[in-house]
């Protein structure tokens, strides 16, 4: 099954850009920097692992640290008065959480970031990140770079919610985390996800994606483990 895999796999982090949210560039955080200008912000920066549903930011807390998300997964999110936290998007390999870090006027973090799944993140202090920018002014316009795609996220998420079904847009959500955190295994694409990670991604409840989850299982489309999915026939989530 894994030859048929590959090409499948290979569609969904190009062909099929529209359902991609990170575009599989490297971290923008870096574009028009040359290798030693690389090298001297990396070694201004902290590496931390960081393991799944642990906080990396709290909204409303002073924006000291900017972090960039080598691997792995996270969601960001508000929370209400009422304690309900909604999500504002899910970020990949490439994006950034606290960017209002790299402001001269002291900003608190807008929303919270929490991993989905085990992270490696790259970490600088305010301190930091502002003395870099001032000798790499590329920087800043790199961080406006990512926040834009950021609203270029949200803008699909709004169309996906009123021109896409739950099922659509749960086909949609399995084929992003498939095309951005995707590992090929014997079986097929392996995804590290749970029902109710995939819920939030898809905004539908996590009953809602079980459901549809376990209509693909039986069709063999999926197969389903302790939080993982892997599919078996991609194109058919593509079809949906």
């Amino acid at each position: 099954m894994q030859s048929g895999i590959v090409p499948s796999l290979r569609t969904l982090r190009t062909a099929n850009s529209s359902l991609s949210d990170t575009g599989f560039i490297t971290a923008g955080f870096f574009q028009q920097l040359d290798e030693a200008a690389v090298a001297e912000v990396k070694a201004d920066a902290k590496r931390l692992e960081v393991p799944a549903k642990c906080a990396i930011i709290h909204e409303g807390h002073p924006a000291t640290h900017l972090y960039l998300i080598e691997a792995g997964g996270a969601r960001y999110y508000k929370t209400t008065k009422d304690g309900v936290e909604v999500l504002i998007s899910c970020v990949y390999p490439g994006d950034m959480c606290g960017m209002a870090a790299i402001l001269d006027t002291p900003q608190g973090y807008i929303g919270s970031a929490e991993s989905l799944l085990e992270c490696q993140l790259l970490g600088w202090e305010r301190t930091a990140i502002l003395r870099l920018k001032k000798r790499y002014p590329q920087l800043v316009e790199n961080v406006l770079a990512i926040t834009m795609r950021y609203m270029r996220r949200y803008a699909k998420r709004m169309v996906r919610l009123t021109t896409r079904t739950a099922e659509q847009r749960l086909a949609d959500a399995l084929l992003r985390l498939a095309g951005n955190l995707g590992q090929l295994s014997p079986a097929g694409v392996e995804i590290g996800v749970t029902n109710e990670q995939l819920g939030w991604a898809a905004d539908i409840s996590e009953f809602t994606a079980s459901r549809f989850l376990n209509e693909w299982e039986r069709v063999g489309w999926i197969s389903k483990d302790r939080g993982r999915v892997i599919i078996h026939i991609p194109q058919a989530l593509v079809l949906q």
